[in-house]
């Protein structure tokens, strides 16, 4: 078991908060043809113990039988990848079974000595913990470390006020699978202040089985300052990019191509304004092929009493690869660029849901000198 306490949570809020661990870096960090998809249902556990509803999205039973990189019999995979759209930039670091990349905004706060490893700056804190046993249901431990991390359940809330307060109830409990392979379960919880009112107070954890009958366990922590680390859409994105750095040199996934698996299916992502309203709906096949589509569709006033609405449409197709977290996107077109990105995927809860759980796929770009994410839903 786990054996930490709120106090030590303070003690380094103490730290962080105070500055004397801050750094002195300012870095932060319709388809076409060609293409089949697999199941568009969601199958097998992605969390150990988890609920069923929230596994591999659209595995396909073909997927993976010779144990290569997905996308290596797709046509036009003979075109050379482009560079990752962004860098894990920082120092390479080590601790435990743990092997990640420190994001540049942050230093060593604990090497070690006390029993955990963590990582830090005014604000915020990640600490690395000791393997724990892996139990036979891994959202209620996750929840259970939680608890032991911050010691009084009655101070949680939901985050910013619009969420369930019991973190496994709530929009942000999620389900993930690493580029190793490897389930693994994230939990947010937000605090109040002492009049009861909601804050930016944050507690998280991510718990991984490692497949050996342990679990990992990263805990972070944010003060209530505006200061972000812990957050999914604000930069500098450490716990983010932590998250895709992360690697466990000892551990046994009993898949190691799930992420793969997980990939496998189709995705969309919309965005409407007022004047332009877009989508893309992209496949990625268990032969290594991909297909896309993408509508525009934007309305102009051209006089008091009418307004035209105009819709554009693109489609194309081409190969995909994934080399651990690294998705190369190869198209058929000789015109078209090739990508190469880093990516996530996880169930988020979702009580309305049809199975109770909704598949997000993230992709890792380039902002100018940040980095930033474009998300896809599971279709």
């Amino acid at each position: 078991m786990l054996r930490f306490t709120y106090g030590l949570s303070f003690a380094l809020c103490a730290c962080i908060t105070a500055g004397a661990c801050s750094s002195s870096s300012d870095g932060g960090g319709g388809a076409g043809a060609g293409a089949s998809s697999g199941s568009s249902e969601a199958g097998g556990a992605a969390g150990s113990g988890g609920s069923s509803d929230a596994g591999v999205a659209n595995s396909s039973a073909d997927a993976g039988e010779d144990g290569e990189a997905a996308g290596s019999g797709g046509q036009g995979s003979t075109r050379t990848p482009a560079a990752p759209a962004w860098v894990l930039r920082g120092k390479s670091s080590t601790w435990e079974d743990y092997s990640f990349t420190m994001p540049p905004s942050m230093d060593v706060i604990e090497a070690g000595s006390k029993g955990y490893y963590a990582i830090g700056r005014t604000g915020c804190a990640i600490t690395f913990f000791p393997p724990v046993d892996t139990e036979a249901d891994a959202d209620a431990q996750a929840k259970e470390l939680l608890v032991e991390a911050f010691s009084d359940p009655t101070k949680w809330s939901s985050i910013s006020g619009i969420d369930d307060p019991d973190p496994l109830l709530g929009s942000y409990h999620h389900r993930t699978v690493t580029a190793q392979g490897l389930s693994a379960v994230d939990l947010s919880i937000g605090m109040k202040d002492p009049q009861g009112r909601f804050t930016e107070e944050r507690g998280r954890i991510l718990l991984v089985d490692l497949g050996t009958g342990k679990s990992a366990a990263i805990i972070g922590y944010q003060t209530n300052s505006g200061v972000y680390c812990l957050n999914e859409v604000l930069n500098p994105y450490e716990w983010v990019l932590v998250f895709y750095s992360l690697s466990f040199p000892q551990a046994r996934p009993a898949n190691p191509n799930a992420l793969r698996d997980t990939l496998i299916g189709e995705w969309f992502t919309s965005e409407s304004g007022s004047v332009i309203s877009t989508g893309l709906d992209r496949i990625y096949a268990a032969n290594g092929n991909y297909s896309y589509a993408v509508a525009v569709e934007q309305s102009t006033q051209v006089a008091p009493n009418l307004i035209r609405e105009t819709t554009s449409t693109w489609a194309g197709d081409g190969a995909w690869r994934l080399d651990h977290g690294l998705l190369e996107i190869l198209p058929r077109e000789a015109e078209a660029a090739a990508q190469t990105n880093l990516m996530r995927i996880f169930a988020e809860y979702n009580a309305s849901a049809e199975n109770g759980w909704i598949w997000y796929l993230y992709t890792l770009d380039s902002c100018g000198t940040t980095p930033c994410e474009t998300w896809a839903r599971h279709y």
